[in-house]
């Protein structure tokens, strides 16, 4: 059970995400995490399951920190480290949400961050 959740699983969902055209890269890959996720309340329906991949600088903590801040958060259309579509933004925010005209509703950033990025 365990291989396939933490192997087969991911490798089955990132095969089906590079064959939708998702470009994913793994150089600087640590570690990917498959979590089940469960909501007791109906109106704040969870995914069941999330994939997060935790890169070369970034730490477990962090990596917990932006579980914690999708699932406190969690609405629709959040999102977690999308990439924004706007080049004044130089930076990418841990949560996100984008409302239906694709402005920024909420930006989460987990952890300590620097005064600049504020």
């Amino acid at each position: 059970m365990l291989r396939f959740a933490f192997v087969t699983l991911p490798r089955w969902i990132l095969g089906a995400l590079m064959l939708a055209g998702v470009a994913i890269n793994f150089a600087n890959v640590v570690g990917r995490y498959v979590f089940n996720l469960a909501s007791q309340e109906r109106r704040r329906a969870l995914p069941s399951k999330i994939l997060l991949v935790q890169r070369d600088t970034e730490t477990l903590t962090h990596l917990l920190l932006k579980l914690f801040g999708f699932v406190l958060f969690h609405r629709e259309r959040v999102q977690l480290e999308t990439r924004l579509d706007d080049h004044y933004l130089p930076y990418t925010p841990d949560v996100v949400q984008l409302d239906y005209q694709g402005s920024i509703a909420l930006w989460v950033e987990c952890g300590e961050c620097s005064l600049e990025k504020l």
